[in-house]
């Protein structure tokens, strides 16, 4: 007999009748179970064997040899939009998994979805973080209520997949990049469950709706896409908001934020590709049936959406990458500069929130409160901060030069990402802009695989620079200059900078003996009357450097000529007079 399974938001059986062949282990075990990496592979195969409709392949190897398994419906035909869905990033949140196999199954073996059949094509990645998905086990996700068995959040070199997408270590990664780029979709999706917090919500967006995207995105994105899905999503029974974090992580009296994204996560990497990706996040306390339930009702209401508004999505794909490939010269040519990082403004307004009633009680464990959320409905009014500022901008310049000591260190990354990059084919000497950096700090634990850095960058200077044979030369008239800009900018949240790549620009590696600084000391405060003024209003100010005679005697040796002026200056350079610009090309062997 076929079996029907389903939960609507009330929590009631939806109708659905699948033939017991095709039912996946999500339907067999009447939602409570999700399938292993073998056998979801085994029915995507199936799936595409049954239908000339669907493709299945693998695009890439994980770090421990498996395949990352893709499902490709619709063909090759690039007059309808391609939009690609991903799961499994976190594979222990791998509710999009289940909810993308029913939905890709009933595309091709049944008359549903018909708008989506004619004027769709579909990429679907059911499980990204493979490796991590095969460490099953019933306690890896302790606020979340099912599946039985989840795996785990991270992939086998112990990195978060969606951490990642910008500097992009991992070997997934780095094929999921290729993928992308090979692919080139018009409406990307990224399903997650969430990781705390009681409240109504079953299903909740995030979404790049910042200063940073591409003006055909930002139009697309606020005032068609989110608009007619919320009311889609309402008309099914859903509340569709706004992904739901606290200010202060349990508080919801901190207020409800909305963060602008850096490239690390999905929904900022769509920004820097021209593109909608949205970011899915069910509520990891409601069951795994009612949350696989509330994903497949989005998937098909998004698809039938996107499907009616082809030629719109179409014509905003197009726009944005104009927009993107003359972004820097428009940027420049006004004076203008581009955001590439935000925090949280102070600005609020007041929404209703469905939240939960709780109460902070204190806990001699914790040795301190500890909020314990409750299953009685509370009706609250919530300080919604939903504004965020500029952080730090930057005017584009013409082009970055990575000279090659530097260059060797990322260019694999560039690789990966297939950014257009030149190599010098003989030594140039050029005028370049770049930043010296200080208040240097170094995180104490590692994040990511990586001891992130956080500095200051100062005024620009403009120095002439010996660029050797085999630099890197990256210019910005192109389709992924926003990538560029956010991995080679000081300032770029996700820069290589701040990650880590060239620590060893900030490492003094000379030093000299304490009489002979002292005497040298003693010489330049007579002579830079400034730099001492300064050294004695430090002094004054901060104890830590007061009390230490290295660093007091080290200030003097920054001061004089025996410093190395290459410390703590950041190693790429910019390129900002078309005169300069034109020798550089031309050692590239481009005639201009």
């Amino acid at each position: 007999m076929p079996y029907s399974l389903g939960y609507s938001s009330s929590g009631q059986l939806s109708a659905q009748t699948v033939s017991p062949a095709w039912q996946t282990r999500f339907e067999l075990s009447k939602g409570l179970e999700s399938s292993g990496y073998g056998e979801c592979l085994t029915y995507c195969r199936r799936l595409a064997g049954s239908s000339d409709l669907i493709e299945y392949r693998s695009f890439g190897t994980s770090s421990e040899g498996r395949e990352l398994p893709l499902l490709l419906f619709g063909g090759n035909d690039e007059s309808k939009p391609l939009i690609f869905i991903l799961a499994g990033i976190h594979s222990g949140e791998i509710d999009g998994k289940e909810a993308g196999l029913m939905v890709l199954r009933d595309l091709v073996q049944t008359q549903k979805y018909r708008a989506a059949k004619e004027n769709l094509r579909i990429a679907f990645v059911p499980i990204f973080n493979v490796d991590g998905h095969e460490r099953e086990g019933e306690f890896h996700r302790i606020n979340q209520i099912g599946p039985k068995e989840q795996g785990r959040r991270t992939t086998a070199q112990n990195l978060d997949l969606n951490r990642d997408w910008l500097k992009a270590d991992a070997p997934e990664m780095r094929a999921m990049i290729k993928l992308i780029d090979e692919l080139d979709p018009d409406f990307l999706i990224d399903i997650h469950v969430t990781d705390g917090a009681e409240y109504e919500y079953v299903i909740t967006w995030g979404l790049g709706t910042g200063d940073g995207e591409a003006p055909a995105v930002l139009e697309y994105s606020t005032k068609s896409y989110l608009p007619d899905i919320t009311k889609r999503m309402a008309k099914r029974g859903y509340d569709f908001v706004p992904y739901v974090t606290f200010k202060n992580y349990s508080d919801p009296k901190s207020g409800w934020t909305r963060e602008v994204y850096p490239p690390r996560y999905s929904t900022g990497f769509g920004t820097v590709i021209g593109r909608p990706f949205v970011l899915i996040e069910t509520h990891s306390r409601k069951p795994f049936a009612e949350r696989v339930e509330a994903t497949k009702v989005f998937l098909e209401e998004t698809l039938d959406q996107l499907a009616i508004d082809k030629s719109n999505l179409l014509k905003m794909s197009t726009l944005a990458d104009l927009q993107i490939q003359t972004l820097a010269d428009t940027l420049r040519a006004n004076g203008k500069s581009y955001p590439l990082d935000f925090e949280v403004a102070n600005d609020t307004t007041w929404v209703n929130f469905k939240g939960h009633k709780s109460d902070v009680r204190y806990s001699e464990i914790a040795g301190d409160s500890v909020r314990y959320w409750t299953q009685e409905k509370e009706k609250q009014k919530m300080a919604a901060l939903w504004s965020n500022r500029v952080k730090s901008s930057v005017v584009p310049p013409l082009a970055y030069v990575i000279p090659l000591p530097y260059y060797l260190k990322v260019k694999g990354v560039l690789a990966a990402h297939q950014i257009p990059v030149m190599e010098f084919d003989t030594t140039l000497t050029i005028m370049v802009e770049t930043n010296y950096l200080d208040s240097v700090t170094f995180a104490k634990a590692p994040y990511e695989g990586r001891f992130r850095i956080n500095y200051k960058t100062l005024p620009p200077v403009l120095q002439e620079w010996r660029i050797p044979k085999g630099s890197a030369f990256v210019p910005l008239n192109h389709r992924k200059a926003l990538r560029v800009m956010h991995l080679l900018e000081a300032n770029g949240p996700d820069s290589f900078c701040k990650w880590g790549f060239f620590p060893q620009i900030f490492e003094q590696k000379e030093g000299g003996d304490g009489d002979i600084l002292d005497t040298l000391a003693r010489s330049l405060m007579k002579t830079d009357t400034m730099a001492a003024t300064e050294f004695w209003n430090k002094v004054k100010t901060d104890s830590v450097f007061a009390k230490s005679s290295s660093e007091r005697l080290n200030y003097w040796y920054k001061h004089s000529p025996y410093w190395d002026e290459r410390t703590n200056l950041y190693p790429i350079g910019r390129i900002i007079h078309k005169d300069h610009f034109r020798l550089a090309a031309k050692a590239c062997g481009i005639q201009l």
